[in-house]
């Protein structure tokens, strides 16, 4: 048997940094293609009139006016609904990768149980068909970080390394999150 994707991180980053990142890495399609839909089934039901016209007071972006509806925010919080029910939905369906992810697949209340799952750890990586690095600037000064990644690289290669940098992964999420607030707070106002 074997393992799609072996996730690396260094346990010294923050847990919600790393949350996000495999979250977004693993089911930014879905909530993508939801923001879509959603975008333009609700920008046609407006063009119809059939959405209510309550307006924001205008935005004002350099020298222009531009209106805000206050159905904006919805595309994106449908995204971002979907990119949180994700993992649930492929538990569910039983889909998806399958993950090696150390906290979860190795025991780590009973230390006998933890050791015999950190001596396994290279039988992992060998069965492993790709490696997903949450990279944070402290992985490479962390020396069982980079045991794992040069152990994967010389078993298959670097072509089969995904890096996620944990900050940038972050930052988006924060943006479309502020995004959402933003547009609520302008509706708020009206």
């Amino acid at each position: 048997d074997s393992v799609d994707v072996f996730v690396t991180h260094a346990w010294s980053s923050p847990w919600w940094q790393r949350y996000l990142t495999l979250l977004i890495h693993f089911y930014w399609r879905p909530a993508i293609i939801t923001m879509v839909a959603v975008g333009i089934v609700a920008f046609l039901l407006d063009l119809l009139n059939l959405l209510p016209t309550v307006r924001a007071a205008p935005l004002s972006l350099w020298d222009m006016k531009v209106d805000t509806a206050c159905w904006y925010p919805v595309p994106a919080l449908a995204g971002l609904f979907v990119l949180f029910l994700s993992p649930a939905i492929a538990h569910w369906r039983q889909g998806g990768p399958k993950v090696f992810l150390d906290v979860v697949c190795i025991n780590q209340a009973e230390e006998e149980l933890k050791v015999e799952g950190v001596q396994s750890i290279s039988g992992f990586l060998n069965k492993s068909r790709s490696m997903l690095v949450l990279w944070a600037p402290q992985n490479l000064s962390r020396a069982w970080c980079v045991f794992e990644l040069a152990t994967f690289i010389a078993l298959h290669g670097d072509h089969h390394v995904i890096w996620c940098p944990i900050f940038l992964y972050s930052i988006s999420f924060i943006v479309l999150v502020g995004y959402v607030l933003y547009v609520i707070t302008l509706v708020a106002e009206s």
